[in-house]
């Protein structure tokens, strides 16, 4: 009797447990709830600098394929930043193992008019470039099609495409390879390569920046005549004495 008493108790405690798992699951797919997750997990992100999030639509939040679209990012003086949709390939029973991994991360188009007002002073230092994860991060693939940065931020309209991958881990190391391509004016191309070693207090960089005359360089520096430029700048050793070879 007492056997099949433990037998019932645990019957009842599993299916508890599974009804609660199938509920979590159908609620994550409300279109409501999945706003209302990504909205608090953005707030939590930006703080101050985040005072409302607005979003058209969320789904596969749960599954292999997250998809937002229509977001915007609003502070106390109004909007600052907005994206028309984002596509994630993620596998999410993954974080039961301490890692996030992203297959890829596909990216329309987002615009940056400005800076969020927030208070720089109040921000505390950081000792290291990378902020230390709770997890270990792999981006295998990163696409985003045009990234468009208002005069308020670059000091003149820009706008570029980002591709590569990233990879971080808990212990503060990184690492990342990116090519980016300006989108407006004469072409150029930037591409870099960098590694932090755990800790995150080492760092070896690797940048190569190619555009021919009147590119993205001429035009932040408000001089159209200036000549094509060439730039490979490469170097390794601790943050405290990085030294880089131009």
């Amino acid at each position: 009797m007492r056997a099949r008493r433990i037998l019932r108790v645990v019957a009842v405690a599993l299916a508890a447990v599974l009804a609660t798992g199938l509920a979590a699951t159908a609620a994550l797919q409300l279109p409501a709830v999945q706003r209302a997750l990504l909205r608090a997990a953005l707030h939590a992100a930006g703080g101050e600098a985040i005072a409302r999030v607005e979003v058209d639509r969320v789904s596969g939040l749960s599954f292999g394929t997250l998809l937002i679209e229509g977001l915007s990012l609003v502070d106390g003086e109004g909007p600052w930043l907005a994206m028309d949709r984002l596509e994630i390939d993620w596998r999410p029973s993954r974080l039961l193992a301490g890692r996030l991994d992203i297959a890829a991360l596909t990216l329309g188009t987002l615009d940056v008019a400005r800076l969020p007002a927030t208070d720089a002073a109040a921000a505390p230092p950081r000792d290291t470039l990378v902020p230390g994860l709770p997890f270990d991060l792999r981006l295998g693939r990163l696409a985003v099609g045009r990234i468009a940065l208002g005069e308020a931020v670059a000091g003149v309209p820009m706008a570029v495409a980002v591709g590569g991958d990233i990879e971080a881990g808990g212990d503060g190391s990184a690492f990342a390879s990116l090519i980016m391509t300006p989108l407006d004016g004469p072409a150029g191309r930037l591409a870099l390569e960098a590694a932090l070693a755990p800790g995150g207090d080492a760092l070896t960089l690797s940048v190569d920046y190619r555009e021919p005359a009147g590119g993205l360089v001429a035009r932040l520096a408000g001089s159209s005549d200036l000549p094509a430029l060439a730039l490979v700048l490469s170097g390794d050793g601790p943050l405290a004495d990085w030294r880089g070879r131009l």
